[in-house]
């Protein structure tokens, strides 16, 4: 046990000694996410929440808000130190290191041989996915972390100690339901993703009811309704005191297309594989999907509750994204999950192989649970910080210097990344222009002081063509690339 803790303490400081290390060579991507991130943290310290919500209306195809959770988290960061983006970047860095150290603790005792939970964890600490998103102010990372958080709570307190039963004193167990609700909410206001949590919650605690041999109707209704009773409370407040919370909620709940199913079956069954392999390849992907299914069978055999927990998470996760146009960072919350289930398989066979002896199949089955991590040494070693020239490059530094220097604060303009622009000269009356409707592209286009066109970004400008041949006088500067015209 010594030796245990020994190995995990020296592994942690590892893990902080990469994730400082990638927090420092990271670009500061700040793309049109991270500037509403950051543009609400502002306005929840300055009390202009109300002010760029009105102003944020005018954005069409978005949200007008994320969610309140990461900018209520990024608020104390932003009050303290204003946009350092390195004091972001270590920020979000404990995020992951505390995503670590819930990994080992909600998955030890699941693990009877402690090297395959090493290397669990490794696959996750050493992830380019998670630890790319260092250079970038989005909601990943804390999302993963209270996630992670509400299955270390949830385990210990509902499965481990059997906190649902009767003999559990009345005040501790109502105090620890609504703690986990509240806390339910939270994850749920970082993500709206997040309302899958809940319900594999909600369907656990049913179904764990429904094969428990002696049925307790009023406690297992006590217990749900002492849960959800303040998740819903809450949301119901945030969403009456937050200006467009709901919206954002509404957009990420409702913006699929039936049409993306069959697409999106075959992209994320590729994008598992690439999970492990960095490869799309359809074999590689059926061949650690194939252990990934045997660990489940088999956790499902030995450790029921945490098999059913875990698969019920992972079945109404990829159920929602299914209706989603792919993008593998929507699997990311849910590595942890794969990584689990196959490392539970490979564990098997490996107990397999030494229980008959067979020295092949047991070099065999460990060099199939280091090939994810050894993928993943070569690709950190390879690493090439993001790109974030799009928004750093001299054509924005002409917009943002000459936005500087001959607007006013009460002039609107409108440019394709309203908010990055936003961001950069401390000025919310920024538009994106509307793309689709000639006619809503006149109005917005009388809405503003200025239109800036970059060549670069023509197809936000579907609509404009012919709006802006008749007003090539109008142009105030250019870069060649860059135009800016002056509308009134």
């Amino acid at each position: 046990m010594k030796k245990t803790k020994s190995v995990l303490f020296f592994s942690w400081l590892f893990y902080v000694v990469i994730a400082i290390y990638f927090a420092y060579i990271s670009n500061n991507f700040v793309g049109e996410d991270a500037s509403l991130y950051l543009a609400q943290a502002k306005s929840l310290v300055q009390g202009t929440s109300k002010e760029l919500y009105d102003i944020n209306k005018l954005v069409n195809g978005e949200p007008f808000f994320y969610p309140l959770g990461f900018p209520l988290l990024l608020s104390p960061i932003y009050y303290f130190f204003g946009l350092n983006f390195f004091v972001f970047k270590i920020y979000q860095s404990l995020f992951l290191l505390a995503a670590l150290l819930l990994l080992w603790k909600i998955f030890y005792n699941n693990f009877n041989n402690k090297l395959f939970l090493y290397i669990l964890v490794a696959n996750i600490g050493l992830s380019r996915y998670f630890l790319e998103y260092l250079g970038d102010v989005s909601s990943d990372l804390a999302y993963l972390f209270f996630s992670l958080l509400v299955i270390y709570f949830f385990k210990k307190n509902y499965i481990d100690n059997k906190i649902t039963s009767q003999k559990t004193r009345p005040g501790f167990f109502y105090a620890r339901n609504i703690a986990f609700g509240l806390l339910l909410s939270f994850v749920y206001n970082i993500r709206s993703v997040g309302i899958m949590m809940a319900i594999a919650i909600f369907a656990f605690l049913l179904l764990s009811y429904l094969l428990n041999k002696k049925k307790d109707v009023a406690n297992i209704l006590q217990t749900i309704f002492s849960i959800f009773v303040p998740f819903l409370l809450l949301n119901f407040i945030i969403k009456e005191i937050y200006y467009g919370n709901i919206n954002s909620h509404y957009y990420s709940l409702t913006s699929f297309r039936l049409n993306d199913i069959i697409d999106n079956l075959e992209i994320y069954y590729r994008a598992i594989g690439f999970l492990f392999t960095r490869s799309y390849d359809v074999f590689s992907a059926g061949f650690f999907l194939a252990i990934t299914l045997w660990g489940i069978f088999c956790n499902n055999r030995y450790s029921r509750h945490d098999a059913l927990l875990y698969c019920l998470i992972l079945f109404f996760n990829l159920l929602l994204l299914l209706f989603y146009v792919s993008q593998i960072r929507f699997l990311l919350p849910l590595m942890p999950y794969f990584y689990y289930f196959f490392f539970i398989g490979i564990e098997n066979i490996h107990s397999y192989f030494i229980k008959n002896k067979n020295q092949w199949g047991k070099m065999a089955s460990m060099t199939i649970a280091i090939v994810p991590l050894a993928i993943n040494g070569f690709s950190l070693a390879n690493y090439i910080p993001k790109d974030g020239s799009r928004f750093e490059d001299n054509n924005m530094q002409f917009v943002i210097s000459w936005a500087l220097t001959h607007t006013r604060n009460n002039d609107r303009l409108c440019y394709p990344v309203p908010k990055v622009l936003r961001l950069k000269i401390n000025n919310d009356n920024i538009l994106r222009p509307v793309m689709t409707i000639p006619t809503a592209s006149e109005k917005n286009l009388q809405t503003c002081n200025y239109f800036i066109y970059d060549a670069r970004m023509a197809e936000y400008y579907t609509n404009w063509q012919k709006i802006l041949a008749t007003k090539k006088n109008n142009i105030v500067a250019n870069n060649n690339v860059v135009f800016i015209y002056k509308i009134k």
